[in-house]
């Protein structure tokens, strides 16, 4: 038997009832037994949730717990569950919201609302008063926001298109730098990196050029670059260039820009100089943080929590990822020797502990998937 049973229809990609499950199971997973039961999930989504809840995917099983928390969709679990007592959680405002109709089930026992707006809407709607209680939510630090990378150009031969794409490369195996490049373009290239989106050009360009904290024009040659000028002439951020003698001209120095040599030769160099500007950006507090207050340690059936995680490992990354530069997707880089992560998938273990040059990673020690 269950303490705290949460039925979740379907798991999105993204959404925010997805994050409140994640905030909640993050802030309360310590002091509560928490179990959520899905029908439909996105891999990672769960994947997230398993490092401190239980999470099972629901097969018309009988479950019997103390507590069970519904959301919109009831079925199929209401039908088969057996608890102490039963909660919907209210997400939605539905005297805006016009798509979905609220609903009253008479095996719910109490409404939660997830905000006084909320409340008032389903009891103007069904005449059912809800209980309140905010969603939880706690922040971690942020040291540095990411850079905001920009090109602005037509993506021909001469404009350096190859050179974008292995920088991409070089930025996205890097473990520490956080970053979004925008593209404006009358062309797409296939670029697949989950730090890059293309725009449709645009005449109206110079507001970006001003706002972006890099801006890149690589080209093989350039007469006279007006983009590169008009970045100049703002006096904002950076610019990346190859060392075409125009650009010098025009006053690009060591100062203001981060020289890419035309043959790439030292791009491990222009990462670190990319790394210094990323870690110089702060953002400025414009206002006093707002914390919101949840109450769901009220709600919550008490119970110390039995859940372990799956089964994982330790393990560190040894010199052959280097030697074989191989880029690891769950890390998102080609990481250094020493680096201890937890590997909890254990056909990929098996993968890494046997390639083909040496073992990628050795394991330190058997341990658990939460944290």
């Amino acid at each position: 038997m269950y303490k705290n049973v949460f039925f979740f229809h379907t798991i999105n990609t993204i959404g925010g009832v997805e994050t409140m499950f994640w905030e909640l199971a993050k802030k309360y997973h310590k002091k509560f037994d928490i179990t959520i039961y899905y029908l439909n999930g996105d891999e990672k989504q769960v994947k997230r949730l398993k490092q401190y809840v239980r999470v099972i995917k629901y097969n018309n099983e009988t479950v019997e717990c103390e507590k069970a928390f519904f959301n919109y969709n009831l079925e199929p679990m209401i039908s088969h569950i057996k608890a102490g007592h039963t909660y919907e959680i209210i997400h939605a405002d539905f005297e805006l919201q016009k798509n979905i109709t609220p609903h009253i089930d008479p095996r719910i026992n109490t409404y939660i609302a997830v905000s006084h707006r909320v409340a008032q809407a389903f009891y103007n709607r069904t005449g059912v008063v809800c209980e309140v209680c905010a969603n939880p939510l706690t922040l971690e630090p942020i040291k540095n926001p990411p850079l905001w990378l920009c090109c602005a150009q037509r993506l021909t031969a001469e404009k350096g298109g190859k050179r974008i794409r292995e920088l991409i490369s070089a930025l996205d195996k890097d473990s520490e730098i956080k970053y979004y490049m925008t593209i404006f373009s009358n062309a797409r290239e296939e670029i697949n990196s989950p730090n890059v989106a293309f725009m449709p050009s645009r005449l109206d360009i110079r507001p970006y050029i001003y706002g972006c904290d890099i801006f890149i024009t690589v080209s093989d040659s350039e007469g006279r670059c007006y983009s590169v000028g008009e970045k100049l002439g703002y006096g904002t951020g950076k610019l990346l260039l190859t060392p075409c003698p125009s650009f010098f001209e025009q006053g690009a120095n060591e100062d203001n820009a981060i020289i890419l040599n035309f043959d790439m030769s030292n791009i491990g160099d222009v990462v670190e100089q990319i790394r210094k500007v990323y870690r110089s950006k702060k953002m400025r507090r414009s206002f006093e943080p707002v914390t919101p207050i949840d109450e769901w340690d009220k709600y919550l059936a008490v119970g110390k929590p039995t859940y372990q995680g799956d089964k994982a490992y330790l393990v560190r990354t040894t010199d052959v990822f280097s030697k074989d530069n191989v880029f690891d997707k769950r890390l998102g880089c080609v990481p250094k020797a020493g680096v201890e992560y937890i590997e909890d998938d254990e056909t990929r273990l098996n993968t890494l502990l046997k390639w083909n040059n040496g073992a990628l990673v050795e394991v330190v020690k058997e341990v658990y998937g939460k944290p």
